[in-house]
């Protein structure tokens, strides 16, 4: 089925909204016909520019069991090195999202709050995959009580497809694209890149900010230093 077909009767839809609606049903599509690679890249400094390297297309990098699987597409319109992020839960039904900060960030607030116990060891963990450049797998495999979690979702899965839980497995391999995809728009050291994420969830840990603080006042803060 084309998209127009797909997209008929929804014509009322913000702008964006359909723009997002159809990206997902091609990345869908594509996916349905066996037009993507697999790949294994390590989360490391230089990951953007390997990125960066690779031709136009659609990659698998990680695989969340009983979940979904994460792909990036080549090439996105922020920057010549951007790219985009997806989560596909279900590609033949073209359920499926772009994983967001302000999503990874308000999970992040409801799990400290939901197991303050584990606090500590919560934080750690993205730190180790944001900064540490360290791989989730090899984290969840040392933390066992971290790889059991179940995460709350909120925006568009919940809203969409009714997807409101989640592995911490998910947070942790889409913040680590996210990540990437940071140093890809905005390269360090002259940028922040993925240290504007880390900074966020410096903020939300101290419980001093809540999520919408930091995704809309912080946001602006930071922007100066990311341009």
């Amino acid at each position: 089925m084309d998209n127009s077909r797909r997209l008929k009767g929804r014509s009322n839809l913000p702008r964006r909204k359909v723009i997002e609606e159809q990206l997902l049903i091609g990345v869908c599509e594509e996916i349905n016909k066996g037009n993507f690679n697999q790949i294994s890249m390590p989360n490391s400094e230089n990951a953007h520019e390997l990125v960066s390297n690779l031709e136009n297309g659609i990659y698998r990098v990680e695989q969340i069991a009983g979940f979904g699987d994460i792909y990036i597409q080549k090439p996105d319109t922020k920057t010549e090195r951007d790219f985009n992020v997806w989560l596909i839960v279900d590609h033949t039904n073209y359920i499926g999202w772009r994983p967001e900060h302000p999503e990874i960030f308000e999970a992040f607030w409801w799990l400290i709050n939901e197991y303050p116990e584990l606090q500590s060891e919560i934080f750690n963990a993205f730190r180790s995959v944001i900064v540490g450049y360290k791989e989730p797998d090899e984290i969840l495999q040392e933390k066992s009580e971290l790889k059991n979690l179940t995460v709350q979702l909120s925006g568009k899965p919940a809203r969409k497809f009714n997807i409101s839980l989640a592995p911490f497995e998910y947070l942790l391999k889409a913040e680590k694209w996210l990540a990437i995809e940071e140093d890809a728009n905005y390269p360090p050291p002259k940028k922040l890149g993925r240290r504007y994420p880390y900074a966020c969830l410096i903020l939300l840990n101290s419980k001093d900010f809540t999520p919408k603080e930091v995704t809309t006042v912080f946001l602006r803060a930071f922007q100066w230093r990311r341009k």
